[in-house]
């Protein structure tokens, strides 16, 4: 690249000078290999964008471009500038004359023959040799080019006359502020060019390589701060590279950004200038939006030159203020390029407006030029007035209004009616196609299609009257007996909604009341009213816990092996929903007994067997009962006295357990409650000559 700075040393012969450190110093030789990284891209950075910057404003990049396009634009003209071609578009444009004249627009027909006469003479001047001014570095683009950095330096008080000169001087003061400046603070803490020994010591020392050599020059200059600042690095200079290699990269890159705006819009006159060639060769002879678009070609390849005159002027403004500035500044190189990021945010917004200000200027141009050919003399025409469109320049809507953002939110506009179109849903064969996870929304659609679609016996499953619509009625259903069965516990006293026996009564309705599994009780639960979610659980964990153990119970009365296996349950877990469940079981035992009244001897002998429940005793009356022995009473009442006596013990146990989990901290309803069961489980067995398992065996009250 062999950019240079203003005393002759190559930017890629500078170096960080400093100390490497050794195997019994790791931190210094970390230190400067950090550093060393640090340097490397720096000066990548900077080499990189000055050489950009130059190279642009040097124009050497349009030689190679100028001669392959200008064979290409020959060639271009030798194959669509025939006699043939022209002879169709000046019969098709002299046809359209015609049909203004039968039509009595004498006006318009006068002004498209001036304008056909015109293309037809300067479209030869123009053909014989395309683009040869435009694309040579000595020609137009040059000129504009000169005639920029002429103005940058004028506005910025050098009085250059030679633009080669100003350019390469450019480079140097890049060069000069952004690399040997700010290295010289970057390394020593300050500047070491404004003594001059040191200055000639330090540079000699870069051109002859020797890292050595610029240490001992450093000392010899006298300037002992730099010698000591090489000799120990810090990582206060690791923190002070990364600051300038952020600021230089942002400043460079504006200027870069600038040189690629620069190109562009001289590769933008070329393309138009090609685009020209078609409207000489045919489009200019035809009126409407080919006139329009020769037009626009003309103009749009002067005013590109234009632009990047002023483009030119941008940059060169740019880049000598920052020269003043760091000549300003003296040897605060690193505050010039902190301060200079600030200012280069601002200047990209200006030039975004910049811009935005030129490009609406050529719509308008153009516009105002293909009205004027378009429109009849003394008004009338395309669009008549002076804010009319002509014909084949488009819209002039958000795209064209030069504010930052609306021609974006245009665009999103478009996105989303192409989106939302029947158009876009047949060509991708699917909905929305261009939002995300599209494919996936659609093939969860079909699969629900064909669920909803699907038949099982002649039945669908989606529908009002649908499999799924069933499945939604029986939800209803046992919400519904969970419901009432709460109610009929809360007017019970027996708790409510978000209560532990109002859980279990819900429970016992579910399954009983609406024959449903278990799997169905904590969605019919909630759909009741429930939302303690935790009681939710307990209460099913309950009920299945019985459903489980109930039958390991040796028992005759299942309703009894239930309260059984509710009070093991209760005893293990002594939680408020196992209290619950075995209040619901006990219940369950003593509902729908009762009816049976005895009288006289009968009754006296069923109540001595409650007093004192025995093995004998139950025997006795089940003898009786079948006509094996005579007694007091008869074997009609005997039997009536079995009945009874299994009343008698459900309702005990179910007022006991009521008491007790009512008030289970009462030692007194505790040992009611096992008394009541335990009479009641040996009747039990008893009556069918059993033997106690020792899953049904009970502790003792208490």
């Amino acid at each position: 690249m062999n950019i240079r700075d203003s005393r002759g040393v190559e930017l890629t012969h500078y170096r960080f000078v400093t100390s490497h450190g050794s195997v019994f110093e790791p931190l210094e030789t970390a230190i400067a290999m950090v550093l060393g990284l640090e340097f490397a891209g720096y000066v990548v950075i900077v080499t990189g964008a000055i050489w950009v910057i130059g190279y642009t404003m040097s124009f050497h990049w349009l030689d190679p471009f100028g001669r392959a396009l200008a064979g290409i634009a020959r060639g271009l003209d030798a194959q669509i500038g025939i006699p043939m071609v022209l002879i169709v578009a000046t019969s098709i444009g002299a046809f359209i004359v015609a049909w203004f004249v039968l039509r009595g627009f004498h006006a318009r027909a006068t002004t498209q023959v001036v304008t056909m006469i015109g293309v037809a003479v300067i479209g030869p001047i123009f053909m014989a040799a395309p683009l040869e001014d435009v694309l040579s570095s000595h020609g137009l683009m040059s000129q504009g080019r000169d005639l920029g950095i002429s103005i940058a330096a004028g506005l910025t008080g050098h009085t250059y006359a030679d633009p080669e000169g100003l350019v390469a001087t450019m480079q140097e003061n890049l060069a000069d502020n952004f690399a040997r400046q700010p290295l010289q603070v970057w390394n020593f803490g300050h500047v070491i060019d404004d003594r001059p020994a040191c200055a000639a010591s330090w540079t000699a020392g870069l051109q002859s390589g020797s890292e050595s050599a610029l240490i001992s020059g450093l000392r010899g200059c006298g300037d002992l701060a730099a010698y000591h600042a090489a000799l120990n690095p810090s990582m206060g200079q690791i923190g002070s590279g990364l600051v300038m290699l952020l600021c230089a990269g942002i400043l460079l890159a504006f200027g870069a950004y600038l040189s690629v705006k620069i190109i562009w819009s001289a590769l933008d006159s070329v393309f138009h200038g090609f685009a020209a060639i078609f409207g000489f060769a045919a489009g200019g002879f035809v009126y409407g939006p080919t006139q329009t678009f020769l037009v626009r070609n003309l103009v749009d390849s002067f005013y590109g030159a234009v632009v990047m005159a002023v483009y030119i002027i941008y940059l060169g403004v740019y880049v000598l203020f920052l020269d003043n500035l760091f000549d300003q500044a003296g040897g605060q190189a690193t505050v010039v390029l902190i301060l200079g990021a600030v200012v280069e945010i601002v200047g990209l917004l200006q030039f975004r407006r910049l811009a935005a200000a030129l490009h609406q200027g050529n719509e308008w141009i153009v516009n105002r030029f293909a009205v004027a050919l378009q429109q009849a003399p003394g008004g009338g025409g395309a669009g008549g007035g002076g804010g009319s469109t002509a014909l084949g320049m488009g819209s002039s809507g958000l795209g064209n209004t030069g504010v930052p953002g609306l021609g974006l939110i245009a665009g999103a506009a478009a996105l989303g009616t192409l989106n939302n179109s029947p158009a876009s849903a047949w060509l991708f064969n699917r909905l929305s196609p261009l939002e995300p996870h599209s494919m996936k929304r659609h093939s969860a659609m079909l699969d629900q299609w064909g669920v909803w679609n699907a038949r099982w016996n002649g039945e669908k499953a989606g529908g009002p009257d649908g499999l799924a619509t069933h499945a939604y009625l029986d939800r209803l259903h046992l919400s519904h007996a969970a419901r009432d069965a709460t109610v009929v516990a809360r007017d019970a006293g027996r708790g409510g909604v978000n209560t532990a026996r109002g859980a279990a009564a819900a429970v016992d309705g579910v399954l009983v009341g609406g024959g449903a599994f278990l799997g169905q009780v904590a969605a019919s639960l909630r759909g009741a009213g429930f939302t303690d979610e935790d009681m939710i659980q307990r209460a099913v964990e309950a009920r299945g816990y019985i459903y489980k153990h109930a039958d390991d119970m040796s028992l005759t009365d299942k309703n009894l092996a239930e309260v059984v296996a509710a009070s093991n349950y209760a005893t293990a877990m002594n939680t408020p929903a196992a209290d619950a469940e075995l209040e619901r079981a006990a219940l369950t035992y003593a509902f729908g007994r009762g009816g049976v009244e005895l009288q006289g001897s009968a009754r006296r002998a069923g109540e001595e067997y409650l007093a004192a429940p025995s093995r004998a005793g139950l025997n006795r009356i089940q003898r009786v009962a079948t006509g094996a022995e005579t007694a007091e009473y008869s074997a009609g009442d005997a039997a009536q006295m079995l009945r009874w006596i299994g009343d008698e013990h459900a309702a005990r146990v179910s007022e006991a357990v009521t008491d007790f989990v009512v008030d289970p901290s009462n030692p007194e309803n505790r040992r009611r409650y096992f008394a009541a069961q335990n009479a009641a489980i040996d009747t039990d067995y008893w009556a069918a000559e059993a033997t106690r398992s020792p899953a049904s065996a009970l502790a003792p009250a208490r």
